[in-house]
């Protein structure tokens, strides 16, 4: 099979290239669509592949895909933050033939234990992925998703306008049927949290989230991703058992309805919150420097 690797050039191709799409989905559209401009490409020397024009350096060859020229090679650091893979047997390039610019520059990304800017990058690609797959499937009132570069990936937070009754687990739902080794922890919170502020959201969780009734869901034995150490090792060989297996978690932090209105509350399901009025947080910044603090 002949192959092309190209190391360097435009900083948005990774981004377009690790996107969480199928098979079916072009990269260079991808990466046209974030640059608003066609992509230039560039015909192989030795095969009928495109590259980028704009490339550092590229690699031409050829992978055989008979296994009894296989070398082991692993285990790598991994975007978890740690060395999860296994060392497994993998395809060897040939390499015909280097082509690359006038003193290029060989570009790469550190995979360690976060924050690193591949971790940015997943949290893009799987942010966007995750608000797409809501608004495809018709899910209603979506206001925000986020997937944290922390645990991009793996953990995703979803701001809510609340409808219904079960909106959260049709939320947690739809985003666990979407890909197999995407969002094992979700959390699910009302339209006045805003899910990139820490705080914020451990306040939701501390009082709005009963963990006896059903405001902590378990949905186990899902097909997951094998690079998470927390899963059990006997269920990672994708060989044998085709994915890992993940125990998945969603926290509804969003207000809780089955109270329904109250009158003290004004016609509200939840206390109203106290808080300091725009007014007066003004007029303190104004005076601040009066008080002597």
């Amino acid at each position: 099979m002949p192959v092309a690797i190209v190391i360097g050039g435009n900083p948005l191709l990774p981004v377009a290239g690790a996107a969480p799409y199928g098979l079916q989905a072009s990269e260079y559209d991808l990466l046209g669509g974030l640059c608003q401009e066609p992509v230039e490409v560039a015909r192989c020397e030795t095969s009928d592949l495109v590259v980028p024009a704009d490339a550092e350096i590229v690699l031409e060859g050829t992978m055989p895909i008979d296994p009894r020229g296989y070398r082991v090679e692993g285990p790598f650091a991994e975007f978890t933050g740690y060395y999860t893979s296994e060392p497994t047997p993998r395809p060897v390039a040939r390499i015909r033939c280097i082509t690359h610019r006038r003193r290029p520059i060989y570009q790469g990304t550190l995979r360690a234990k976060p924050v690193d800017e591949g971790h940015v990058m997943d949290s893009l690609t799987a942010s966007c992925f995750g608000w797409e797959v809501l608004e495809m499937l018709g899910i209603p009132g979506i206001l925000d998703v986020y997937s944290p570069p922390c645990a991009a990936l793996t953990d995703v937070r979803v701001r809510i306008k609340k409808m219904y009754q079960g909106h959260a687990k049709q939320v947690a739902n739809a985003l666990w049927a979407a890909r197999p080794s995407h969002f094992k922890n979700v959390i699910v919170v009302d339209e006045d949290i805003d899910i990139h502020d820490a705080d914020q959201l451990e306040w939701a969780f501390a009082y709005r989230v009963d963990a006896k009734d059903d405001g902590v869901v378990v949905f186990p034995g899902t097909p997951g991703m094998g690079l998470d150490p927390s899963t059990d090792p006997r269920w990672r060989d994708y060989a044998v058992f085709g994915r890992a297996r993940w125990n998945r978690l969603l926290i509804d932090a969003t207000k809780e309805w089955r109270w329904g209105p109250r009158e003290e509350w004004g016609g509200d399901r939840y206390p109203p919150v106290a808080e300091m009025s725009q007014e007066a947080r003004e007029l303190i910044d104004r005076r601040w420097s009066e008080y002597g603090l």
